[in-house]
C-alpha cells in the first residue's frame, strides 16, 4: 500500500478506519488501558498525517534533506503491521462464522453465531493481541514526528507534485513553438502523409474537426506537429496557423491570450475572458484556421474546453484542430465538446532502421562513421534498447558522441536501464511527468506492473483482481460499485494515458502490452517496493522493504527474509529448470503467513503444495497450474479471505475431489472459481458463496445441487448452467430467479447431448433479465424457440450463440435485435431457412449492429428469407460460413467487411459489396472496401467470381490474403481484380483445374506479394509461376501437385528474394528430373544461385535440376519421399556444408550408407532419417550435432 494513496480515498482514510476498528477490538478483547491513550493520540494526529501524506511527493522534492523519506518508511512499516493484524482478526471472525454455519446450519446459524461472538467474544490468542498492541505503538511513535513535517506541508503553495515550485520552474523549459529545431527530421513520412490528407479532407456539416496525435513521452509528437505546421505554412492552405503550447496548466484565459498574441493582438492586460474571445472571434471570423494545441493534459474539465472552443464556431468550414497529447481521453473529450467523431492517430516508436539513422546522426556528429565500424556494430545493438523513442536516440546518441571509446560504448550497451543513466535524465524526466500526473491510486497500480517482464501480455481482468487483492482498490471507495468496475476505470485511465497499449494480435481480447520505456519507468518508480528477479539482476539482493515480488522457482529461497511481502509470483526462468526433490513445492508458508495476499505459480512441472498453505490466512488470490496431490480439502478451504481460486491445470491424478467440492463453499469471500469440472461437479451448497461473480453450475439430483442453489447469487456477472437435463420439474426452474438477476451479463445454458424431458417448458422458465448481454444455448433438444425470445427487440443481447440443437428448426427473427454484434449458428442441423425479416419502420437495415456472423454445420440450410431483397448488417466485419452444402447464395456485404470465409458451401455466385452512404454523406467516386482476407474453399458449384473482387468502382486496396482452394468448377480467374489488390501479400490458388484468365487477359500479380501457393490449376500453374519469378517481394513459394509444371524458372533475375521453397507432388517435374538423370544430361549450372534458407521437396531427383542443383545457402532441407535413393547427393551437401543446420530424409527405405563427407557438414545441428531399413554404414558425424534420429521401418532408433 503506497502511503501517498491513503489521503485520496473517499470518506474516512484507511488509517482512520484502522483506529476505529482497533478501538472496537480493544473494548471487545479488554486491551490495556494505555492502548486507549495511544489510539486517542493517533486519532488526534490523523488530520496532520493525512495532510503530510497527501503532499509526500512535493515534500520530497522541496525538502530533500528534511528526513521525510525516513519518516514515510517508518510510518509505512507501522501501517502495514497494523493492517495485517486487523486482517487476521477479521479472518478469525470469518473462521468462527464458517464453523457456526456448519454446526447450526440453515436460517438460524447467522443469528446464533453473531450472538455468540457478540457476548462471548472471539477466542483470539495472545500473540495476535500482542501484534495488535505493537502495531498501535508503532503508529503512535510515527505520529509523534508528524508535526515537524506538517509545518513543511503548510508552507507548500501547491499540493500536486506537478505544481510544486520545484516543478513549475521546469514548465518554461518545456515551452514549444511551431518551428523545427532540427534541419532534417528522420522518419514519420507515413504519419505526416496521413495527417495532411486529413487536414485537406472536407468534413460536411461541421465547420471544424479535430485530430489528436497520441503517444507516450519522447515519441516525437511535437516534432510531427511542427513538420505539419511548416508544410501547411509553405502551402498557404490555411489563412491562419495558430500554435499554443498548453502543457499541464490548462487556463482558458491564458491560452486565449497566447492565440491573440500570434494574431498580432497583444496588450490585453486586464481584459476579461469575454472581451478576449470577442477579439478572437473578430480575427478568425470566416477564415480557414489550423489550431495546433501542443502537449495537452486536460482530459476531464469539459467546461473549460467548451469555453476555449466557443469562438471557433465562427471559423470557415474546413478549419481544423490538431492536438498532441499522451492521453487518448483527450481525444474523447474533444469529440464530445465538438460533437464530432473521435479521430485519433496513435503514434508508435520509430522502426529500427529509422532509429539507427537518428542515433548515428548524433553519435557520430563531427566524426567519419566509416572509420568506426566497431562502434557502428554496437550502435546497431543499442537501438534495440531505445524503445523506438526519437528522444532516447538523441539523448543516448549525444552521450555516445561524448566518448568515442569502444569500451565506453560497450558499457552503455550492457547497461540494464538506459533511462537510469544520469546523462539520460532528460528521457526519465519526460516519462516521469506522465507518472506524476496520475492520481496516487493510479501510480500504485502502475508501479505494481513492474513485477512482470517486458513485453508481458497483461490480461486486463487478471491484473485488476491482483490490484484488488493487494488493497489498491479500498472498500471505502466501492460504494454501490463493484471493485472490479473501479479497477476497470483505473485500467482505462492508464490505457488512455498511453501506459498500456492494446495487443494488436489479439483483437477483441482483453490483452494489453506495456511499452518498453513505460516498463522501465515502472521499475524506476517502484524501487524498494516491487522487485522482479531475472537473469540480469539475479546477483542483487531483494530489498527488505519489497512488497510485490516475481521470482523464478529456482530462486524461491530469496524471498524467505521478506517481512512485508504482499504479492509473490513464481515463474520459470529457464525451460530446463526442474525440481530435484520429490516434486514438493518448498514455500515458506510460516514466514509469509502474516502478510501474503497474492500467490501465483506458473511452472511447467507437476508439484504438490505444502499442507501448511492454510497458514496464509491473508491470501486473496491463489493461482496454481500443474498442481497434483490431495491438499485442497485440508488446506485451501480454510483460506476464508480467498477471492480468486484458479486451479484449472490440476494434474489428472488429483484426488480428494469428493470432500474438496463440499468444503469450497467455506470460502465465503470467493468471487472467482476457475477449477476443473471433476471438482466443480462435486460442489454442493453454492448458495453460500454470495460474492461470486462467475460460476459454472452443474445441476444434480442431490440436495445442494438443485437449480434453487442459484437463488441467492445476485452478484453473478457470468453464469454457465450445465446438465440441465437433470431438472425434472419445470416449475423448479423459477426458483433460480434468473429473471431478477439484473447484474448478469452472460448466460450459458447447456444440456448434455441426448434426450431430456420437457426441454421447452424448462427453457421457457430460464428467462434471463433484459440486461443480459451474452447468451449461449447448447444441445437444447426442443423443437421451438423459448417464449422469451419471441420479443427480440426488447432484449439487449450483443452476442448470441446457438449450437448443436438437433431438433430446433424455426429460429426467431434474429434480424430485429438492435444491439446484436456477434451471432453464431453452429450445428443447427434441422434449420432450412433463417428468417432475417425486420421492421423497416424501426431500422433501416437488418442486423443494424452486427459485426460478426459465423454459421457452421447446417447441412439443410437453403435460404436467407427476407434479406436478399434488401441490405443487411451495415457494420459487419467478419463472415464465416462453413459446411452448409445446400446454401446457394449470400446477401450483399457492406464495405465494413474485412474477413470473408466460405468453405464447403453450395454457392453458385459470390455476393456483391454495397456501400451504405446516406443522402447527407455522399459516396466517394471509388468507395474503399475494408476487406483484408478472402478465403474460398471447396465450393463445387461456384463457376465465376463475377461481382465481389471484380466489382466495378470499388477500391480493394487493403486485401492482404486471397485463398481459392478446390473450387473445381471455377472457370474464370479475376485477372483484372488482381490489379486492384495493391496490398496482396498471400495468394493461394489450388485445386481449380478449369481456371483460366478471363478472355485470355494477361495476369498481373501484385508487386507486394510475399507468399504464393499454387497447384492443380492446369496451365495456369505455369503462367503464374513465370510471373512470380519476377517478383522482388516474393519470399515463400509452394508448388503442390501441379500436373503441368515441368521446370522451375532460373534466369539471372528469377526469384531475387526467395527464402523458402516447397515442391510437393508435381509428377511431370519429377519425371523430367529423372529423365535427365537417366540420360546423364550434364547441364550447365545456373549463373545465379538462389539464397534459399528452407527447402522442402517430395523427391530427391529434384536436386538434380536447376535452380535447385546450384543452391549454396540452404539452412533447412527436408526430402519427403526417398524410397528409390541409395545414397545422399554428396556434391549438393558439400555446396551447403557451411550453412545446412537441419537435414530430414523421410522414407529412406533404399538408403544403404551415408557418405563420409557427413563429418564436414560443420553447421549441422539436427539430422533425422526415417525408415532406413537397409542402412549399413553410418560414418563419423559432425560434432555440431545436438539431435540425431535414424530409425528403421518400425520406428526403432539405429543411432
Amino acid at each position: 500500500m503506497a502511503l501517498n494513496t491513503l489521503a485520496e480515498w473517499t470518506g474516512s482514510t484507511i488509517i482512520g478506519n484502522l483506529v476505529d476498528t482497533a478501538f472496537s477490538y480493544m473494548y471487545d478483547r479488554m486491551l490495556p488501558a494505555d492502548t486507549e491513550a495511544e489510539l486517542n493520540r493517533l486519532k488526534t494526529a490523523l488530520p496532520k498525517i493525512t495532510a503530510v501524506l497527501s503532499v509526500a511527493e512535493a515534500l520530497k522534492l522541496n525538502y530533500p534533506n528534511s528526513g521525510v523519506d525516513a519518516w514515510l518508511q517508518q510510518f509505512n512499516m507501522a501501517f502495514l503491521a497494523a493492517e495485517d493484524v486487523l486482517d487476521e482478526l477479521n479472518y478469525r471472525d470469518l473462521e468462527h462464522m464458517v464453523k457456526d454455519q456448519d454446526k447450526v446450519g440453515g436460517f438460524f446459524f447467522s443469528i446464533v453465531g453473531s450472538l455468540k461472538r457478540k457476548f462471548c467474544g472471539t477466542n483470539i490468542n495472545s500473540d495476535t493481541l500482542g501484534r495488535l498492541r505493537e502495531a498501535i505503538k508503532m503508529l503512535d511513535q510515527a505520529s509523534n514526528d508528524v508535526g515537524h513535517f506538517y509545518k513543511f506541508s503548510t508552507g507548500l503553495k501547491f499540493c500536486n507534485p506537478l505544481e510544486t515550485p520545484c516543478e513549475v520552474g521546469k514548465v518554461s523549459c518545456r515551452e514549444t513553438t511551431s518551428f523545427l529545431t532540427e534541419s532534417k527530421v528522420v522518419g514519420r513520412e507515413i504519419e505526416k502523409g496521413m495527417i495532411i490528407e486529413w487536414l485537406k479532407k472536407p468534413v460536411p456539416h461541421t465547420c471544424i474537426s479535430a485530430l489528436c496525435i497520441v503517444g507516450a513521452g519522447g515519441l516525437g509528437k511535437t516534432t510531427l506537429a511542427q513538420l505539419i505546421s511548416e508544410k501547411m505554412r509553405r502551402e498557404n492552405y490555411f489563412d491562419k496557423i495558430l500554435w499554443v503550447c498548453v502543457s499541464t496548466f490548462f487556463c482558458v484565459e491564458a491560452i486565449t491570450r497566447k492565440i491573440l498574441e500570434q494574431l498580432g493582438e497583444g496588450n490585453h492586460g486586464g481584459k476579461s475572458l469575454n472581451a478576449l474571445q470577442i477579439k478572437l472571434k473578430e480575427n478568425i471570423h470566416s477564415k480557414r484556421v489550423l489550431f495546433i494545441l501542443d502537449d495537452v493534459w486536460n482530459e476531464d474539465k469539459m467546461c473549460d474546453w467548451e469555453k476555449l472552443l466557443a469562438p471557433l464556431k465562427f471559423v470557415q468550414e474546413g478549419s481544423k484542430i490538431l492536438v498532441t497529447t499522451r492521453m487518448r481521453s483527450v481525444a474523447d473529450m474533444l469529440a464530445r465538446v465538438l460533437n464530432v467523431d473521435r479521430e485519433c492517430l496513435d503514434l508508435r516508436g520509430l522502426d529500427e532502421q529509422q532509429l539507427l539513422l537518428l542515433l548515428n546522426k548524433y553519435a557520430f556528429h563531427g566524426y567519419n562513421m566509416d572509420k568506426h565500424k566497431d562502434l557502428q556494430k554496437i550502435g546497431n545493438k543499442i537501438i534495440q534498447k531505445l524503445w523506438g523513442s526519437p528522444l532516447a536516440a538523441k539523448v543516448i546518441g549525444s552521450l555516445l558522441n561524448s566518448n568515442m571509446n569502444f569500451h565506453f560504448w560497450k558499457r552503455i550497451l550492457k547497461c540494464n536501464s538506459l533511462i537510469n543513466l544520469e546523462q539520460a535524465k532528460e528521457v526519465a524526466d519526460v516519462l516521469k511527468l506522465s507518472y506524476y500526473h496520475l492520481s496516487a491510486a493510479l501510480q500504485q497500480c502502475f508501479r505494481f506492473c513492474s513485477i512482470f517482464p517486458q513485453d508481458y501480455l497483461f490480461e486486463k481482468n487478471t491484473l485488476i483482481r491482483m490490484w484488488m487483492a493487494s488493497g489498491f482498490i479500498q472498500k471505502q471507495s466501492w460504494g454501490e460499485e463493484r471493485p472490479e468496475d473501479i479497477g476497470e476505470d483505473y485500467f482505462n485511465h492508464l490505457l488512455g494515458k498511453s501506459f498500456f497499449e492494446p495487443h494488436t494480435q489479439d483483437k477483441g481480447e482483453n490483452y494489453y502490452v506495456m511499452h518498453d520505456m513505460m516498463h522501465e519507468l515502472a521499475e524506476i518508480v517502484s524501487k524498494g517496493e516491487c522487485f522482479r528477479v531475472n537473469p540480469s539482476n539475479n546477483s542483487l539482493n531483494i530489498p527488505s522493504t519489497a512488497q510485490h515480488v516475481s521470482v523464478p522457482f529456482c530462486e524461491i529461497e530469496r524471498v524467505f527474509h521478506l517481512k512485508n511481502l504482499r504479492t509473490l509470483v513464481i515463474t520459470m526462468l529457464f525451460l530446463y529448470e526442474m525440481p530435484t526433490y520429490n516434486d514438493r513445492f518448498v514455500l515458506p508458508c510460516d514466514s509469509l503467513k502474516e502478510t501474503l495476499r497474492v500467490l501465483s505459480i506458473n511452472v511447467n512441472f507437476n508439484y504438490e503444495l505444502p499442507e501448511e498453505i492454510d497458514h496464509l490466512i491473508h491470501l486473496r488470490i491463489l493461482e496454481a497450474n500443474e498442481v497434483s496431490g490431495t491438499f485442497l480439502a485440508n488446506s485451501i478451504c480454510k483460506l476464508y479471505h480467498l477471492e480468486v481460486l484458479d486451479l484449472m491445470d490440476v494434474n489428472s491424478n488429483f484426488s480428494g475431489v469428493e470432500t474438496t467440492g463440499v468444503r469450497i463453499t467455506n470460502l465465503v469471500n470467493l468471487r472467482y472459481m476457475n477449477i476443473p469440472d471433476e471438482i466443480m461437479i462435486n460442489v454442493y451448497g453454492v448458495h453460500k458463496l454470495t460474492s461470486l461473480q462467475e460460476l459454472t453450475f452443474f445441476v444434480g439430483h442431490d440436495s445442494g445441487r438443485h437449480i434453487d442453489e442459484l437463488k441467492t447469487l445476485n452478484n453473478l456477472r457470468h453464469l454457465c448452467i450445465k446438465q440441465i437435463e437433470n431438472i425434472t420439474d419445470p416449475a423448479e426452474v423459477k426458483t433460480a430467479n434468473l429473471f431478477k438477476k439484473g447484474s448478469l451479463l452472460s448466460l450459458s445454458l447447456n444440456w448434455t447431448e441426448g434426450i431430456s424431458d420437457n426441454p421447452e417448458q424448462i427453457i421457457d422458465n430460464l428467462q434471463p433479465h433484459p440486461n443480459l448481454r451474452e447468451l449461449e444455448i447448447d444441445y437444447y433438444n426442443g423443437h421451438r424457440s423459448p417464449i422469451w425470445m419471441r420479443d427480440l427487440p426488447s432484449l439487449n443481447l450483443s452476442s448470441l450463440m446457438l449450437s448443436n440443437c438437433p431438433l430446433w428448426e424455426d429460429l426467431p427473427f434474429l434480424a430485429q435485435m438492435p444491439h446484436l454484434k456477434n451471432l453464431s449458428l453452429l450445428g443447427m442441423s434441422e434449420v432450412k431457412q433463417v428468417d432475417f425479416s425486420f421492421d423497416i419502420t424501426k431500422n433501416a437495415y437488418a442486423f443494424p449492429s452486427l459485426e460478426q456472423l459465423i454459421c457452421d454445420e447446417m447441412p439443410k440450410w437453403q435460404s436467407w428469407a427476407g434479406l436478399l431483397s434488401c441490405h443487411g448488417f451495415p457494420n459487419l466485419e467478419v463472415l464465416k460460413v462453413t459446411n452448409c452444402s445446400n446454401l446457394t447464395e449470400l446477401p450483399a456485404m457492406p464495405l465494413s467487411l474485412f474477413y470473408f470465409k466460405v468453405e464447403n458451401v453450395g454457392l453458385k455466385s459470390l455476393p456483391d459489396i454495397y456501400h451504405n452512404y446516406s443522402i447527407t454523406t455522399p459516396s466517394p467516386s471509388y468507395p474503399k472496401s475494408s476487406l483484408t482476407e478472402v478465403i474460398l474453399r471447396y465450393c463445387p458449384n461456384l463457376k465465376s467470381m463475377n461481382g465481389f473482387l471484380q466489382q466495378e468502382n470499388l477500391d480493394f486496396q487493403v486485401v492482404e490474403t486471397l485463398v481459392i482452394d478446390h473450387c473445381e468448377n471455377l472457370v474464370r480467374l479475376p485477372t483484372s481484380a488482381f490489379g486492384k489488390l495493391v496490398s496482396l501479400k498471400y495468394l493461394y490458388i489450388r485445386g481449380c483445374p478449369k481456371l483460366v484468365p478471363v478472355d485470355n487477359q494477361r495476369i498481373l500479380l501484385p508487386v507486394t506479394l510475399q507468399t504464393l501457393i499454387i497447384g492443380d490449376c492446369g496451365v495456369l500453374d505455369v503462367t503464374v509461376l513465370e510471373l512470380a519469378s519476377q517478383l522482388a517481394t516474393l519470399t515463400t513459394l509452394r508448388i503442390i501437385d501441379s500436373p503441368t509444371i515441368t521446370y522451375i524458372p532460373c534466369s539471372d533475375n528469377a526469384f531475387p528474394c526467395l527464402s523458402e521453397l516447397h515442391i510437393q507432388g508435381c509428377d511431370k517435374l519429377v519425371q523430367h528430373s529423372l529423365m535427365q538423370i537417366a540420360q546423364g544430361v550434364n547441364l550447365v549450372k545456373s549463373m545465379v544461385s538462389l539464397k534459399i534458407n528452407e527447402l522442402n521437396i517430395s523427391h530427391p531427383s529434384l536436386l538434380s535440376i536447376e535452380p535447385l542443383r546450384s543452391l549454396r545457402f540452404v539452412k533447412i532441407c527436408r526430402v519427403a519421399n526417398c524410397s528409390g535413393m541409395e545414397a545422399l547427393p554428396e556434391q549438393w551437401l558439400m555446396q551447403n556444408n557451411s550453412t545446412l543446420k537441419i537435414l530430414t530424409i523421410e522414407n529412406a527405405s533404399s538408403l544403404r550408407s551415408l557418405p563420409d563427407i557427413m563429418v564436414r557438414l560443420t553447421a549441422l545441428k539436427r539430422l533425422r532419417i526415417k525408415s532406413a531399413t537397409l542402412l549399413e554404414h553410418i560414418p563419423e558425424l559432425p560434432p555440431s550435432l545436438v539431435q540425431t534420429s535414424i530409425t528403421d521401418a518400425g520406428g526403432r532408433e539405429l543411432v
